[in-house]
């Protein structure tokens, strides 16, 4: 066989004309518009020298457009469409130009996956290649270009497409028909099905190659970051994680069970980073191996839109094509491309944005969207970000549940609308199906298919979007697109199958020796913030203190040993609820003022995220300050008849607390907040709000008590609190929060101890008489020796 000529060394050849569109010349440089019309006329010297009776004819070779892709890098390849005319018929291409390490890969990627095998497909054009230089070669699609007929020039809807923008014009105004933007990715699939994934197997080794490549962990190139080191230490990037958590996770309670209650978003690049960190991957999902095009995308294909509808996709670009890649990525990368492009613009219609936020159940919609007018309704920057992540959270979300109706091949086949519409907006309706269309060629390719694997393909497919939705720290995103990503990644980690189960057996299993001394082997903040919290709940603050010294807050200290501030592990720099749960760990141990500083820095942050249980211990801290002066006070110090200038610091601080609390309930209108929001306005003088928050509880606990059963004891003692401030009986709900502790809960008895002897010091203060026989249920009980001495004057009766 011949070897390919140089074209620097060809003696005969046909002459070679090359026009650029308007487009093209503007879009590159002038020293690579001459490079690049040089080396097209060797291109096609070469091909048409193939045919030597035609070779004293001119091939006129125009260009109308590029195709960058999602990061344009003109310097090392160009990709673009040519219309050519020869002396006897006309095509269409579409070549990639650039350097070997750029252009090569398309030719040896499929070759390497089509050797020895018969490949017909009509969206899978052959590739050849043609030597340039040294370090320059081409690479031209046989007649990938020609499926779409002439272009017209003057008439840009009769053009060829990118799917992506194809896409969006059936998603945004139902044009084209969106149905036929499912069959055209159903026709991609089907391809990719019959003439490659075809052979897969599942591969451990293989998998954590694949995926360590793509992260970086294992380096092609030594000046290549690996992507989730640019996750831990990128300020923005970490800003991004620290924001996702706190808005969606905030308000998860630590010990709930993993399986029963299981996890909305976990921070992707915790989990992934300890999947990763077992090089044999037996941490990652069974995954398929094999030919797959391994760059797929919505800029990766163009398709024809005739007559109201997509038609014939061609697929181009096969420079990561190869017999050893992860058949998920495929269906990930597509359809986070499409997701992260459309999401940000499909809420930017304020009806959609209003229906996510509200979905969501995590934020109220925000007064901008309420009150145009309003100079005070303008959010600001965090604001705006929560706002954006629950809409992405809520529409994760709702693709997840429109997925279980995938429970057969047949179901993952069928291109069908929808019997019921999902949503009662169009346009969101029309998305969810393009992602939900994917998803079921993923289950169908990789499940169905497959003998004994409808049940796997989940978790690979969630594995590999958990993986996808973090590489884009390696291209050009824009801030919205980076958080749908992020939020599509750690909502898939989240739904993976086998996520729940994997979580509790480490929180069953793991002691904080292990955490301690594998700090980094954990797949989420929330097994050691199960660790604290077991230490809170059981009130053995020495050892929780110590646990989070060791592995969340590095004390601070002077010559003395005497801790006078924290600093927050890096590695969970992102985690609020942990890094909450501990500071209340050293309150509880008496370093008020050492966690207050951090606590105060996360107070307007905490209220712009609506993060009760952060304000909850903000305004617990200063409850408690409130309590440590009332009991160095005279009584007339108290009187609340004083003027603000000689108001007594106890009132002051519950006055500060009342405040925080109150916000909190007010967006929140969760009871705990509620409750202490109360019961501090009664403290502070205001009756009439105090009895208006507590019926307002009162009503919330009585119909949380049935489906609520683990926080029983709270919401009983919660009513008895109500009932109290209210002038009610109150004597049964303290009865029957009691009936609801085992013999190891005295920490929760003891709480709601001390909030009672307040209320009783206040009555007191007032002449009545109402909070005695509660005092007496606690003092008689099994509890007794347990509860706090000398509180409030009522230490001498235990």
């Amino acid at each position: 066989m011949s070897q390919p000529t140089s074209f620097l060394s060809m003696t005969a050849a046909p002459v070679v004309t090359v026009e650029f569109s308007g487009v093209v010349h503007e879009a590159l440089p002038q020293h690579l518009r001459h490079t690049l019309e040089k080396e097209l006329r060797a291109v096609f010297q070469q091909l048409e020298t193939l045919d030597p009776a035609l070779s004293d004819h001119t091939i006129k070779v125009f260009v109308p457009r590029l195709f960058s892709g999602y990061t344009p890098e003109y310097e090392t390849k160009v990709v673009l469409a040519a219309e050519v005319t020869y002396a006897d018929r006309y095509e269409r291409h579409i070549l990639k130009v650039g350097s070997r390490a750029k252009v090569e890969p398309d030719f040896t990627g499929w070759q390497a996956c089509t050797r020895g095998r018969m490949v017909a497909s009509r969206i899978f054009a052959p590739v050849r290649k043609i030597e340039l230089s040294a370090d320059r070669v081409a690479v031209i699609y046989r007649d990938a270009f020609s499926l779409f007929g002439p272009d017209e020039h003057q008439n840009q809807d009769s053009r060829p497409k990118l799917l992506e923008e194809a896409i969006a014009w059936a998603v945004l105004d139902d044009k084209p028909d969106p149905l036929s933007a499912e069959r055209a990715l159903a026709t991609i699939f089907t391809d990719l099905g019959l003439w490659f994934y075809h052979g897969a197997a599942p591969s451990a080794c293989g998998t954590w190659k694949f995926y360590a490549e793509r992260l970086r962990i294992v380096k092609t190139n030594p000046s290549d970051v690996e992507v989730l080191h640019t996750w831990k230490e990128d300020e923005l990037r970490l800003d991004m994680r620290r924001h996702a958590v706190w808005v969606i996770s905030s308000r998860d309670i630590p010990d709930a069970d993993p399986v029963t209650k299981p996890a909305r978003y976990l921070d992707p690049v915790e989990y992934v980073e300890w999947s990763m960190q077992e090089s044999q991957g037996l941490r990652l999902p069974e995954t398929l191996i094999g030919r797959g095009h391994g760059d797929l995308h919505s800029r990766n294909i163009l398709v024809g839109v005739r007559r109201g509808e997509v038609q014939y996709p061609a697929v181009f670009d096969y420079g990561d094509m190869s017999p050893h890649n992860v058949l998920a990525w495929d269906f990930a990368k597509l359809e986070t491309e499409l997701k992260v492009r459309l999401l940000p613009e499909l809420i930017r219609d304020e009806e959609v944005f209003r229906y996510l936020i509200k979905s969501s159940r995590l934020r109220h919609v925000h007064p901008k969207l309420d009150d145009q007018n309003s100079e005070e309704s303008v959010p600001s920057l965090n604001a705006e970000r929560a706002d954006r992540l629950v809409a992405f959270l809520a529409f994760e979300e709702l693709v997840d549940d429109l997925m279980k109706s995938i429970r057969d091949s047949q179901q993952a086949e069928q291109i069908l609308p929808c019997a019921a519409p999902p949503t009662r907006l169009h346009k969101l309706n029309r998305l969810a199906a393009i992602i939900l269309r994917v998803r079921r060629e993923a289950a169908n390719w990789m499940g169905f298919k497959i003998p004994r694997r409808q049940h796997k393909w989940k978790d690979e497919l969630y594995f590999a979007l958990g993986v996808y939705g973090l590489m884009n720290v390696r291209w050009d995103y824009t801030e919205p697109q980076q958080e749908a990503a992020l939020i599509s990644a750690g909502v898939a980690l989240a739904r993976m199958p086998r996520t729940p189960k994997l979580l509790k057996s480490l929180m069953q299993t793991s002691d904080s020796q292990s955490l301690t001394d594998h700090s980094s082997s954990s797949p989420s903040y929330r097994i050691p913030l199960h660790q604290c919290y077991g230490y809170w709940k059981e009130k053995k603050y020495e050892e929780g203190c110590q646990f989070v010294e060791e592995f969340v807050l590095k004390p601070q200290r002077e010559t003395d040993n005497r801790i006078t501030g924290f600093q927050v592990n890096p590695q969970f720099q992102h985690a609020i609820p942990l890094i909450g749960q501990a500071l209340l760990l050293q309150m509880e141990q008496g370093l008020l003022h050492v966690a207050e500083s951090l606590l105060e820095k996360m107070k307007a942050e905490a209220a712009t995220f609506q993060d009760f249980e952060t304000l909850g211990r903000i305004g617990r801290l200063y409850k408690d300050a409130g309590d440590r002066k009332a009991e160095e006070e005279l009584p007339d110090l108290q009187d609340e008849g004083k003027s603000r200038q000689t108001r007594a610091p106890s009132l002051q601080m519950y006055d500060k607390a009342f405040s925080i609390y109150r916000e909190a309930y007010d967006f929140s209108k969760e009871w705990y907040v509620g409750i202490n929001a109360a019961t501090l306005a009664l403290l502070t003088g205001k009756e009439a709000i105090a009895q208006q928050i507590a019926r307002e509880v009162a009503t919330i606990c009585a119909t949380k008590l049935d489906s609520e059963q683990k926080d029983r004891y709270w919401l009983y003692a919660t009513e008895g609190e109500a009932a109290l401030i209210l002038n009610e009986p109150a004597i049964q709900f303290y009865r029957s929060a009691l009936n609801e502790l085992s013999p190891g809960q005295a920490g929760m008895a003891d709480s709601t101890y001390k909030q009672a002897c307040r209320l009783w010091k206040y009555f007191q203060s007032q002449g009545e008489q109402r909070v005695g026989k509660v005092l007496d249920l606690f003092e008689q009980s099994p509890f007794r020796d347990r509860l706090t001495r000398e509180l409030c004057g009522r230490g001498q009766r235990l």
